[in-house]
């Protein structure tokens, strides 16, 4: 596993790469702007976006518990 050192140094050297870095500013500009033109069309869009964020904080909070239930029935399937 990477230590966050490992990632500060890989950040340092990515930055050095002006164009790759335009690049990634570039593309993160576009993929936000494709995310707001698609939610501006749902109308209850804040709605999704915090029961989405409650099944993942649920997922988890209970993921040991989910895990084990995975478990037993991939093993009844067998």
């Amino acid at each position: 596993m990477s230590s966050s050192k490992d990632h500060a140094a890989l950040a340092e050297q990515f930055n050095k790469n002006e164009e790759r870095v335009d690049w990634h500013d570039e593309t993160l500009w576009w993929i936000g702007q494709k995310r707001d033109k698609a939610t501006h069309g749902i109308l209850e869009w804040e709605q999704l976006r915090e029961t989405a964020s409650q099944i993942k904080h649920n997922v988890l909070a209970n993921l040991s518990e989910y895990l084990v239930q995975f478990e037993q029935n991939l093993k009844a399937m067998e």
